[in-house]
């Protein structure tokens, strides 16, 4: 079983990890944009041969910032390498992508109305939840690729091979 950690750390050799083996997953050409959603909001979309840079940024700034899960078309977004103010619309959605390679479930417990964070107990509510979620899908057969702390919560990070029409986006919608 995964061992979730508590303490999120976002040094720059880590993200530039998780960046490499998330562009393993692309082909080579696709982008990704990395957004900070404040107090300032930012957007970038970085290429493999920048993957550093982006590292480097999200280690800078530390805190709210994310990355697309799904590989960016470069036709629809060219690659700028890096982060500039961004205007509502010009940020990444599903006509955005070249396909669905990831998938994420995000487990968090709501937290009381007002508080920024989930208490300790709901943390670990949907922590358990998160593990029950990761086994049952190993069991089925799925590719699960990772179980992370989310903060609040956690993540499980499946590897799906989709499209981006109707029919793919249904499928998605439904599942979540």
């Amino acid at each position: 079983m995964p061992n979730i950690s508590t303490k999120l750390v976002p040094d720059q050799a880590t993200i530039r990890r998780a960046l490499e083996l998330q562009f393993a997953l692309y082909p080579d050409h696709a982008l990704v944009e990395l957004r900070t959603l404040g107090p300032e909001y930012l957007s970038g979309f970085f290429d493999r041969a920048h993957i550093g840079e982006a590292a480097a940024l999200a280690a800078k700034i530390g805190s709210n910032v994310h990355v697309t899960l799904n590989p960016v078309d470069p036709e629809r977004r060219p690659a700028t390498n890096k982060l500039a103010r961004a205007e509502k619309g010009h940020v990444t959605s599903d006509r955005d992508l070249l396909r669905r390679s990831l998938l994420l479930l995000d487990f968090d417990q709501r937290s009381d109305e007002g508080a920024d964070a989930a208490t300790e107990q709901q943390r670990k509510d949907a922590v358990a939840k998160a593990r029950e979620c990761h086994n049952t899908l190993l069991g089925w057969g799925w590719s699960v690729v990772s179980l992370h702390d989310s903060g609040n919560g956690a993540h499980v990070l499946v590897r799906i091979d989709l499209s981006t029409d109707e029919e793919d986006t249904n499928l998605v919608k439904a599942l979540l």
